[in-house]
């Protein structure tokens, strides 16, 4: 890719790459980086750029404004408008202490901790309420 993005960063272009394998699934989602052109570079037009706007604003659960869409150029930009923090229970950092406790255990739980299965719980309703809309 040529630039070293943030975890943000990388959530937010994992979201747009998401959104565009929904929107444009003939484009491959390798294609689609921090300064691919949006019409130029992957060939979306106006109607797609919006459409995966709206996909974006769902994912990040975020409002973008109507300005920025029309006047966005680069996936970057739409991009930068829905950043948000990483998740704890998937930022790497957070999760450094965990696996290094977890290296020193003689024993692994077998069955999943409430956090992941919250954040499993989570990520089932944000789907139920993608489908039933």
């Amino acid at each position: 890719m040529g630039i070293s993005l943030d975890d943000e960063q990388q959530l937010a272009l994992a979201r747009f790459r998401v959104a565009l394998a929904d929107i444009a699934p003939e484009i491959p989602e390798t294609e689609a980086n921090y300064p691919t052109a949006l019409r130029e570079e992957l060939g979306l037009d106006t109607v797609s750029i919006w459409a995966i706007a709206t996909q974006l604003e769902r994912l990040a659960k975020v409002d973008l404004n109507d300005d920025l869409i029309c006047q966005a150029t680069h996936v970057s930009q739409l991009c930068e408008a829905i950043k948000t923090p990483v998740p704890s229970d998937l930022d790497p950092s957070a999760n450094t202490a965990k696996q290094a406790k977890a290296s020193t255990s003689e024993v692994q739980p077998a069955h999943p901790s409430q956090l992941e299965e919250d954040s499993q719980l989570a990520s089932a309703a944000d789907l139920r309420a993608l489908f039933d809309a």
